[in-house]
């Protein structure tokens, strides 16, 4: 008995092997779409939208977006008026589908300037410009993580958006005119940031180091918990109420104001414009 369980399981092994082996079978019968397409002067959005699959996101000197991918599942770079979509999912969680899980490599044009959005379902993403000093830029920037996780660093943007609803995302060396933060459940690491800023913890947690404040600044905590850490010589003036939960400061503040659910007051010049409002879950500004 044991002995035509184990033959029946080699020739369902075999045919699988040799079946997912086929150019023409990629992923459910289904092969690879397009896998370039061109950047001209009206193309004002690159959509990028991975699931399941490891991608790596390249500056590069041409003129088109290109992908290159050799692993089971399906990618597609479509032209879709003055929008490129890039769409790749990767094969399917099986007992086969660790192994068949390679790398995307998305080549973009290192000139180009508009707007880009990308989403992670699920899966991992990387993102980098050359250095801090010589960063990819970009007019607004979309990232949004499903499930899974991103890296993004070395941007300039006039407008940048996070939303996270699950898994994990960091962020280093980013500068932006304004910048949102969402996170709904999950972690957003953001590092050397620059620029004004606003952001949203419903569950999960929010740590974002400002390397320099430009503008107003506001957090809102419904549940969770948000990290704010400042320059030493920052300029701003707090405004923080609480319902319930805490905001816990460590700078010493002129003109100081506080009480059971409010603290306000002055750092430096007070330049800037700090709101801060906490209904359940704890701010700590360091």
């Amino acid at each position: 008995m044991f002995k035509k369980i184990l033959a029946i399981f080699l020739v369902i092994t075999g045919l699988y092997i040799v079946i997912s082996s086929l150019p023409i079978l990629n992923w459910i019968g289904l092969g690879n779409g397009a896998m370039e397409a061109a950047v001209s002067e009206r193309t004002d959005e690159i959509s990028i939208n991975t699931s399941s699959i490891h991608t790596i996101i390249i500056p590069d000197k041409r003129s088109d977006v290109k992908a290159e991918y050799d692993g089971k599942g399906k990618v597609e770079v479509d032209q879709k008026g003055d929008k490129i979509v890039v769409t790749a999912k990767g094969p399917r969680f099986g007992f086969f589908s660790f192994k068949q899980r390679g790398d995307l490599k998305l080549y973009i044009p290192e000139d180009y300037d508009q707007d880009m959005n990308i989403k992670v379902g699920s899966g991992s993403l990387e993102f980098a410009g050359d250095s801090a000093k010589d960063p990819y830029q970009l007019n607004k920037l979309s990232l949004n993580v499903g499930s899974g996780r991103m890296e993004v660093q070395n941007i300039k943007a006039n407008h940048v958006e996070h939303d996270i609803s699950s898994g994990f995302m960091k962020v280093n060396s980013l500068s932006a005119k304004f910048g949102s933060f969402e996170v709904s459940s999950g972690s957003l690491h953001a590092e050397d940031y620059t620029g004004a800023f606003e952001a949203e913890v419903s569950s999960g947690e929010l740590n974002l180091e400002v390397k320099k404040l430009t503008g107003p600044a506001e957090i809102e905590v419904s549940s969770g918990k948000a990290d704010l850490n400042l320059p030493d010589d920052a300029d701003f003036t707090l405004n923080s109420k609480v319902s319930s939960g805490s905001v816990n400061n460590d700078f010493q503040l002129t003109d100081k104001s506080s009480g059971k659910n409010r603290l306000s007051g002055t750092h430096g010049s007070g330049t800037h414009k700090i709101n801060l409002d906490v209904s359940s879950g704890n701010i700590y500004l360091h």
